[in-house]
């Protein structure tokens, strides 16, 4: 049986190329990209960071973009860190995030990711064993917690790539409790395979062949969902269970996020600091 890393590799090596074609995936995109640049202040990235070009004019931020996909994130605050490195279980996504930061003339001493398996109950994959890929002031992990079969160990194996006591982890996942319907993957969960008659009449009302990505990508998703949201309480117990005591906060972003373009649900951001 396909372990759950290997079933998250599979799925997102499959979707890698669609990031930049389907339409509810540039949407959620751009929600996300608004709701970070719009927040930097927050997460900790100095204003005075903005304005400059050069990485090295910048106050020395070095970011680890952890299920980094092809790059949001890393796009995002890109401009305003010092060194940024990208990390994922899949191939396909690692081959994408590289090609945009060329295309980019991003340099691979500036911007650059590695496949790899961090998660691995066994053990950190050996690959990542390197010395640029410890030592960071910041680990964002965006739209991926909920597909880590244990957010727990997550947790812990990113703080062991942050500044001992200064390293901060960034949260941005779905909220739970955000809509007035369980989440479809709350549902199959608990064994329901079924859609609501809302969720059905916006998928029946979409052309064909969009009609029919979705179901794949669902079909696709399901089996990799094994926490399909979390709320404040748990992401606070979540930081503080495993080292990260000091500064926890936490907030709602505007808006509904279109998961597929027939689900609806809030994203928040969750933040806090090693002890």
């Amino acid at each position: 049986m396909a372990s759950h890393s290997e079933r998250n590799r599979e799925y997102f090596d499959s979707m890698a190329a669609r990031y930049h074609t389907e339409p509810w995936i540039q949407e959620g995109v751009a929600m996300i990209a608004e709701g970070v640049d719009g927040h930097r202040d927050w997460i900790g990235i100095d204003p005075s960071n903005v304005k400059n070009d050069q990485p090295s004019h910048k106050r020395s931020i070095r970011l680890l973009d952890f299920a980094c996909g092809p790059g949001i994130i890393s796009q995002v605050l890109g401009p305003h860190v010092s060194q940024v490195r990208g990390i994922d279980v899949s191939e396909k996504m690692i081959e994408e995030y590289n090609k945009s930061a060329i295309a980019q003339e991003k340099g691979k001493e500036f911007m650059h990711a590695v496949q790899g398996d961090l998660l691995d109950p066994a053990g950190a994959d050996k690959k990542l064993d390197l010395p640029d890929l410890y030592e960071f002031d910041l680990a964002v992990v965006s739209l991926a917690m909920h597909h880590f079969e244990d957010p727990d160990l997550a947790v812990r194996r990113i703080g062991e790539r942050l500044k001992k006591g200064s390293g901060v982890l960034l949260v941005i996942d779905f909220l739970d409790g955000s809509s007035n319907e369980e989440s479809i993957f709350q549902r199959v969960a608990k064994g329901h395979k079924v859609l609501t008659p809302a969720e059905n009449e916006k998928l029946n009302a979409l052309p064909a062949a969009q009609r029919q990505r979705i179901e794949t990508a669902l079909n696709g998703a399901t089996p990799t969902i094994k926490n399909p949201a979390f709320s404040k309480a748990r992401m606070e117990e979540l930081f503080k269970n495993n080292g990260f005591g000091k500064n926890f906060e936490f907030l709602t972003l505007e808006g509904n996020f279109e998961r597929m373009g027939v689900f609806s649900t809030k994203l928040f951001m969750s933040k806090a600091q090693l002890s």
